[in-house]
């Protein structure tokens, strides 16, 4: 297991159907097996995770209004705000990581 103890992933989603439900599930099982780390998660039940729900009947999330509910319940140095339908390579968290700690970076985005 990968000591991710420095950061917290946060998960703001809506879960509107059998495939975002899917997609959720599997990133969360991914997440929770293969990292030492906070999850937290808004709209979405899950077991060891800091959970929130939101009765919300607005046809559209407001991502923002959520990610910055959960950044003032963070409590670790680093950040990700991450995507309910992806799966990002350890290599990925390991280097953005290291850029944040050692490079004077403010914001890394993981993707190629």
């Amino acid at each position: 297991m990968l000591d991710l103890k420095d950061m917290t992933f946060i998960i703001p989603v809506r879960i509107e159907n059998q495939h975002r439900a899917r997609n959720v599930k599997l990133v969360l099982d991914n997440l929770l097996h293969r990292y030492d780390t906070t999850i937290k998660v808004i709209d979405v039940t899950h077991p060891n995770l800091d959970y929130k729900f939101e009765l919300n009947d607005e046809p559209t999330i407001h991502r923002t209004r959520l990610i910055n509910e959960m950044l003032y319940t963070v409590e670790t140095p680093i950040v990700v705000n991450y995507d309910a339908d992806i799966l990002v390579e350890d290599e990925a968290f390991i280097h953005s990581r290291y850029l944040l700690t050692t490079g004077g970076n403010d914001v890394v985005y993981p993707y190629g």
